[in-house]
């Protein structure tokens, strides 16, 4: 399993787009993607192993329509209403809510993508 938040998805986009990396997929989880950048729109497009994207639709570097189109191509979205690129809202409560609701679905994600790889 790889991961990347906010910049470190725009590496994580470098490595999937590797040839190396197509032939050996990994599970990716991107948090805070920077889908405003091509190179990381094109490779979640293009990703073929499975993939967990989490966002803010306030977070003015992720297209939430963008990332909602992905859902077409097997990508695992979560749209945090109203959550900035720092994945959160005004309210720290609400915000820890989130975060801990975030983790429950990755958690689920990690042990989908490790059963489908056996």
């Amino acid at each position: 399993l790889l991961a990347g938040r906010s910049r470190g998805t725009w590496w994580l986009a470098r490595a999937v787009s590797n040839a190396d990396w197509q032939a050996h997929p990994l599970p990716t989880v991107w948090l805070a993607p920077l889908l405003s950048q091509p190179p990381v729109l094109r490779a979640l497009k293009e990703l073929r192993s499975p993939a967990f994207v989490v966002g803010g639709s306030s977070d003015e570097a992720f297209d939430v329509a963008e990332a909602e189109a992905l859902r077409d191509g097997g990508v695992e979205v979560v749209v945090l209403d109203g959550a900035n690129h720092g994945l959160e809202v005004d309210d720290p409560a609400t915000s820890a809510r989130l975060l801990a609701s975030v983790l429950d679905e990755m958690r689920g994600f990690v042990v989908r993508a490790k059963w489908s790889d056996s």
